[in-house]
Formats: C-alpha cells, structure tokens, sequence
C-alpha cells in the first residue's frame, strides 16, 4: 500500500464492525452523486461458486476473508454496484498477485527486478546485486527509512494483505482505526477477521479533501485513477484491467465497460490530453509555484490537486481539487486576463511549450539545418560572391589580373573551411545531448531505471508486486 496521504482520516478506536464507526471517520464527507441504480445485493454477493470463477488460485486466509465480507463491503458502500465491486477486487487482487501473497516475500533472485520495483532506490544493476537473495536487508534498505519505521523494522512491517500493508505508522493508523493491534502484532493483518475491513479502509482513505471518493470513481470507470490512489503509480495497469473484465464477467452485465463513462471532469490520477492542457494551464497561471520545483505535465498529481485548490480559493469557488466545468470556466477566464498582461516572449513561450515529443527523421533534419544554418547562408554568399567574380573575369581579360587563376583556389579553400565547421556545428549538440543524458546512464552503459514515479511526488512503496511474483526465489 502506498503512504497514506495527507487528508486521510482517522477514527476512534472501535471494533470495526459497525457500520457507526465509519459514519464517525467519513460523516463530514458529501456523499457521492450514483449514476447506477444499486443492483440486488444477492447478485452481488461473494460466493464459493463466484470465487472460484475470479480467482481459483485464491489462498485460504484470502478466501476466507472474501466469503465472509458481504457484510463488511456494504458497510463500506462498494457492493452497491457491480463497477464498484469489480475495480475494488481487481485493485486488490493487483495488490498481492491475485490473492496469492500474504506478504512480501523480498527474496528476489535477480537486481533487474529488484530495480523494477524500486527503482528510485537502485539507480543501477550493481546496487541492487548485494540485495538478490536477502530480503531482511532489502526490506531494511527499501523501507527502514519511511512509514515511521525504526532501525530493523523494515522486515517487520513489510507488506501485509489485500493491500500489503506497509511501514509502522501504516500499521499503527489502521489498527487505532479499526480498534486491533496491528502494531504489536503485524501479522493480523493477514487474519481473515481483519485483512478485508483493511482494504476498505485503505479504498475509502484514498480521497483527499473535496475529491469524489473511490466509489465514485469506480462507478466512472476511472481505472488509471483508482491505480494511481492505490498505488502511488500507474502499475500493471493491463493485470489490473483484465482482472475488472473477469469479475465483470462474474458480476456485472453484458459487457464490460472499456472506457471512461465521464470525460469532462478530472480528478487525480487521470491521464491524457486533457490533463497535459490543464497542467500547461495551471503553470502558466504561477499555481505551482510553493507546491513543486518542476510541475508536472502527463498526470493529474498531488501537486496539480493543490494548485487547482489554489486556484479554487482564489476564484471562491468550491474547494474539490478536481476540474469540472466551473473551474475550467475559472481556468479560462483567469488564462484571458493573464494573456492582456504584458509578458516576456521568452517567458510565454517557456510556459505555453508542450511536453516534448521523440523527434522524427524530419525533426532531426530540420534541427541540424537549423544548427548549420549560419554556415549555410555564408556559403551560399560566398559562392554568388565568386561565381560573379568569376564570370566578370571571363568576360573581361586582365581587367582583375591574374584573379582568373587564384579566385577557384580562394573558393575551394573556403567550402573546405566552412565543411568542417559545419561538421562540428553538427556534432557539438549530439556532444551536449549526450553529455545531459549523462544524468540518466551510468559507466559501462548501463541505463539508470526511472520507472513510472512522478518528479515531485512522494515515492511510492513499490512500483507493484508482478515483478516479485514472476522472480521470487524458491
């Protein structure tokens, strides 16, 4: 499970078996506007029969948890709906490999995958080699330093359950929540007593302040967006998309929805278009200045749910940290005044760019004529230059002395002299392309991982749980 985010809330102590308990933790919230009507909890329901239909594999504890948490699921609202308990159980079930992962194991077998998982921790091959085959120190090295962990607690408070559980504070937040002991006893969070109430929790707690909750969002189909809150990333998003279409298969109707069922508003963790325009928006305006150092540009992040917020205060419109109609009327009416303002081209011209695209053959020969252009026109002036000069000398003997002799050598001399500065014009930018992906390689060839975290955000746990799976030694 990722960090948890700020704005997530915590309730009394309680038995976590009352629906009373999570009307105390989210009672302050607006409920969520339903676009589905509520199908018959009956054909919702988890079954022997529809669980070996979704998951065969399912280990025991799991299993028991899932045909024992009806009641649990409604509490929590996710079994209104087949949308909603579909994203819910593919979510989970991405979490900890189709059910089939107590808790990490971390005993990897190779560094490639070590990196694939964590990647802002092992820049490259050789940091991870020390890891493969030691999981106590790569828990201590991966977790040891977050999550309120304290010297050796990385193993202890490794991932756990539906939601592999992560980090001390993790454990402790949730078992004051839900009135268990997680902290003293990390294990119950794999007790089929526990482990499904935890995954609602963490589900419900992945709403920031003003945002649609994940319901909502899962009523939508936003699939990268619940990946995201999940997971901090957007993680084996195709693992998770087949799993929403098994489930479909077991408890929804007729086909399952492909797409995003609202296009017109973004919340957090959406992708796209769309959110590459609102991000270039909100940096223009100067909304991420205070939040983040580099805004970002292809995610609806944190950073862009604060700057939206910002721009929502200033404008004295609803505080929901997600663009709907009236703020993108604010996006566009604050964008128009900014405009009549007197700016710097340079500076407009830094603020409107697009993200860069990879450059095709005809960008890269417009670029290098671009970086030979001075060369080019120099050139060609001087060949006008000697091509007249030459004629003239042609056409009137003697009137430039002996010129008719020396003018071919002058010019040869100086096509060979401008080539070579060409050359070098040509090569002195691939020389400084070269040099500023430096930051990105490393000695030997070896490219340094970047993974799918985005700059600026907080890092997540894990960049997901296939790679551990797949590579898990025996």
């Amino acid at each position: 499970m990722a960090a948890e985010p700020q704005g997530m809330r915590e309730a009394a102590p309680g038995d976590g078996g009352d629906r009373a308990v999570r009307d105390r933790v989210y009672s302050h919230l607006p409920l969520p506007t339903r676009s589905f009507a509520a199908r018959p909890a009956a054909q919702l329901a988890l079954t022997a029969e529809t669980l070996d239909r979704f998951a065969a594999g399912a280990l025991a504890q799991y299993r028991a948890a899932l045909l024992a948490g009806n009641e649990v699921l409604a509490m929590y609202e996710i079994n209104e709906t087949a949308e909603r308990l579909c994203h819910f159980l593919s979510q989970i079930a991405g979490a900890c490999g189709d059910f089939t992962m107590l808790e990490e194991s971390l005993n990897f077998a190779s560094a490639a995958a070590i990196r694939a998982v964590w990647p802002m921790r092992f820049p490259t091959l050789a940091s991870a080699t020390a890891y493969v085959g030691n999981p106590r120190a790569l828990a201590e090295r991966v977790y040891g330093d977050r999550f309120g962990n304290r010297p050796g607690d990385g193993w202890r408070y490794r991932g756990r359950g539906f939601v592999q559980l992560t980090g001390r504070s993790n454990y402790r937040e949730m078992g004051k929540r839900l009135g268990v002991p997680l902290e003293d006893d990390p294990a119950l969070a794999c007790h089929p007593d526990h482990a499904l109430t935890i995954a609602c929790e963490s589900w419900m707690a992945k709403q920031l302040e003003g945002e649609r909750d994940m319901n909502r969002l899962a009523d939508l189909n936003k699939l990268e967006a619940l990946t995201y809150r999940m997971s901090g990333v957007h993680s084996d998003l195709d693992d998770r998309r087949q799993a929403f279409q098994r489930a479909w298969a077991v408890w929804g109707e007729g086909r399952a929805p492909d797409r995003v069922l609202e296009t017109g508003v973004l919340d957090r963790g959406d992708r796209g278009g769309r959110v590459e325009e609102l991000n270039a928006r909100l940096k223009f305006l100067g909304m991420f200045e205070g939040i983040v150092a580099e805004a970002p540009q292809h995610v609806f992040t944190t950073a862009t749910y604060k700057a939206l917020r910002k721009l929502q205060q200033g404008r004295g419109i609803a505080l929901s940290g997600v663009a709907g109609a009236d703020t993108w009327s604010a996006l566009d009416e604050a964008m128009e005044r900014a405009m009549r303002r007197p700016m710097p081209a340079v500076r407009l011209r830094s603020l409107l760019e697009r993200p860069p695209r990879p450059a095709g053959p005809i960008d890269m020969a417009a670029r290098r004529l671009a970086e030979v252009g001075a060369w080019s026109i120099a050139l060609a002036f001087f060949a006008l230059t000697f091509a007249a000069l030459y004629t003239f000398a042609l056409i009137e003997p003697g009137r430039l002395g002996l010129s008719v002799h020396w003018l071919p050598l002058l010019f040869a001399g100086a096509v060979f002299i401008g080539g070579i500065a060409m050359w070098l014009a040509a090569r002195l930018p691939q020389a400084g392309a070269g040099a500023r992906s430096g930051a990105t390689s490393t000695r030997g060839g070896q490219a340094k991982a970047s993974g799918s975290f985005v700059a600026g955000e907080e890092e997540p746990v894990r960049q997901g749980l296939k790679q551990e799976a797949a590579d898990r030694r025996p």
